[in-house]
C-alpha cells in the first residue's frame, strides 16, 4: 500500500478498513513493542497494547474529540505509553526512559500529558473480555448494544424459538459480565465510576 497521510490513516480506521489497520500494525507496532519489552513486558503485551490504544483512538473518532496536534505515529504511541504508565504503576513498577521514548524525531503531542478518561479505559476493558467470547455470543452482544428485539435476534442466529434467543442473550451478557468483573482492573474503575456517576459499572 502506498504511503499514508495522517488523515487517510484516521478516516481508514474510524471505516475499519483492514488494509489501513494491517498497514498501521506494521508500521508503528515496533515502536510499541519496543516501549513494552524494555519496560517489564512481552511481545504479547505489546500486541494486547496495540489493540488498546487502538480502540482509544476508535472510541475518540467516533466521538468525534479527536484533534492531532503531532503526527499518528506520535499519538498512538503516546496512547500507548499513557496505559503502559497505568499498568505499570498499578503493579508497583517504573518506566525505564529509553531514547525512544523521547525520540527527537518524534514531536511533542499534547496526550503525553493527558490521563486516558475513565470511559476509554471501561471501553478498553471491555473491548478486551469481548474479543474472548465465543462468535455467536460476539454477534448477540453486538445486536444488543444496538438494541435490536428479541424478534430480530432470533431471525438473524436462526434460532427455533424467542424463549431460547432470551436463554442466549441472558448467557452471553452474564459471561461477558463475569470476565469484566474477574479483571483485576475491575475494581478501580467499578469505585471510580460510583465516585464521579453514582453508577455500578458493568451495571
Amino acid at each position: 500500500m502506498e504511503f499514508l497521510n495522517d488523515n487517510q490513516i484516521l478516516e481508514g480506521i474510524r471505516d475499519s478498513n483492514e488494509e489501513i489497520v494491517k498497514t498501521v500494525y506494521k508500521e508503528y507496532f515496533k515502536h510499541i513493542q519496543h516501549l513494552v519489552t524494555y519496560n517489564h513486558g512481552t511481545v504479547d503485551d505489546a500486541k494486547d497494547l496495540f489493540q488498546d490504544a487502538m480502540i482509544v483512538i476508535c472510541e475518540r473518532l467516533q466521538s468525534k474529540e479527536l484533534t492531532l496536534s503531532c503526527s499518528f505515529g506520535t499519538f498512538l504511541y503516546a496512547i500507548a505509553r499513557n496505559i503502559w504508565l497505568r499498568r505499570l504503576a498499578e503493579k508497583g513498577k517504573t518506566i525505564v526512559l529509553t531514547k525512544e521514548v523521547f525520540d527527537n524525531s518524534m514531536p511533542p503531542c499534547e496526550v503525553l500529558e493527558n490521563n486516558l478518561s475513565l470511559h476509554e479505559r471501561r471501553m478498553i476493558m471491555f473491548q478486551r473480555h469481548f474479543d474472548t467470547l465465543t462468535k455467536s455470543c460476539k454477534k448477540i452482544i453486538k445486536m444488543m448494544l444496538k438494541k435490536e428485539k428479541t424478534k430480530k435476534i432470533q431471525q438473524e442466529m436462526g434460532y427455533n424459538s424467542l424463549a431460547y434467543t432470551r436463554k442466549r442473550k441472558y448467557q452471553c451478557k452474564k459471561a461477558l459480565i463475569k470476565r469484566i468483573r474477574a479483571d483485576h482492573d475491575y475494581p478501580k474503575l467499578k469505585e471510580e465510576n460510583e465516585d464521579t456517576t453514582g453508577e455500578v459499572y458493568p451495571t
